[in-house]
């Protein structure tokens, strides 16, 4: 594990899928934002998110959209929530254990 150093202010990916984005909250109350309010109370001074989020997605939609995005920015703190959707929509815990793993 890294750690972040605090006179910077770090830069911050969130990935995944709707536990990410907070479906049906506002944008302030998702968890990458209040992620963020909380590292800056502590003094860890932290930028707005990138978020690579959507309702429904499984692990293979994110890597997708991920590559998609062309990131060429390194991010000082990565949060990952996502894998519901592969449970819901049937599919393997292989799958995912490998899609996962190549994230």
């Amino acid at each position: 594990m890294q750690t972040i150093n605090t006179r910077a202010t770090a830069s911050y990916l969130a990935l995944g899928d709707s536990y990410t984005i907070g479906e049906g909250v506002a944008v302030i109350d998702s968890w990458p934002y209040q992620l963020v309010k909380k590292l800056n109370a502590k003094g860890i001074s932290t930028e707005q998110p990138k978020v690579i989020a959507r309702t429904g997605w499984r692990t293979d939609n994110l890597i997708a959209a991920i590559e998609a995005e062309n990131l060429s920015q390194k991010y000082d703190l990565v949060s990952l929530l996502i894998g519901v959707n592969n449970q819901f929509q049937g599919k393997s815990i292989e799958q995912y254990k490998k899609i996962y793993a190549a994230c």
